[in-house]
C-alpha cells in the first residue's frame, strides 16, 4: 500500500528502513520529548521494525508508515496510525528527521491516515499525544483538528492528550 499526497510517498516500512531510521533517532534534538525510545544500536531499530511496526501491520492491518519525499525518495520519517491499549483507541503519531521539520510535512503526511481512520476504519476517535513541552507536535495535532483532552502517564512521562471524534458517528 502506497499513500501518495503532494509532495510525499507513504509507504510500509521495510528492515532497509533502519539505517536511516537508526539516523534520525540519534539525533537529539529529535528524541527531545521521546525519552523512552531512544536506540543505542541499528539493531534496536532492526528489532523495533520487525517486532513492533511489521507486527503491528500483521496483527492490525495498519501501522505507522515511512515518509519519504517524492522527488527523491529520502527517508524523511514516519507517519501513520497505531493502536495504543493505555488509550483504548488508534493514536496517530509522527516523526521526521530535523531537516524536515517546519516545512508542513507532518501535517501533509497525517490526514490522509484521518480520512483512513474514520472512512475506511470507522474509528469513533482519533489520539495523539504530546509531551507538554513539545510544541511542534502539539502544533501539528491542532492543525488536524485535534482538540485537549486529558493528560496521563506513558512510560513515566506526562503527555497531553488530543483527539478528534469521527464526525460520520
Amino acid at each position: 500500500m502506497i499513500i501518495e499526497t503532494e509532495r510525499l510517498l507513504l509507504r510500509k516500512f521495510t528492515l532497509d528502513d533502519a539505517e536511516a531510521a537508526f539516523e534520525m533517532n540519534t539525533d537529539p534534538e529529535v528524541t527531545k520529548f521521546l525519552p523512552m525510545e531512544k536506540s543505542a544500536t541499528i539493531e534496536d531499530i532492526r528489532d523495533s521494525i520487525k517486532n513492533n511496526t511489521l507486527a503491528d501491520y500483521e496483527n492490525h492491518g495498519y501501522g505507522r508508515m515511512a515518509v519519504t519525499l517524492k522527488e527523491t525518495g529520502e527517508f524523511m520519517g514516519f507517519n501513520g496510525l497505531k493502536y495504543e491499549e493505555e488509550l483504548g483507541g488508534v493514536d496517530i503519531g509522527f516523526r521526521f528527521s530535523r531537516r524536515f521539520w517546519g516545512k508542513g510535512y507532518a501535517t501533509e503526511s497525517a490526514i490522509p491516515f484521518i480520512k483512513i481512520a474514520f472512512e475506511e476504519m470507522n474509528e469513533p476517535t482519533i489520539w495523539g499525544g504530546a509531551m507538554p513541552d513539545n510544541h511542534g507536535s502539539i502544533n501539528v495535532l491542532t492543525k488536524l483538528g485535534l482538540d485537549y483532552r486529558k493528560q496521563m502517564v506513558f512510560e513515566g512521562q506526562l503527555f497531553n492528550i488530543y483527539g478528534l471524534d469521527n464526525p460520520n458517528k
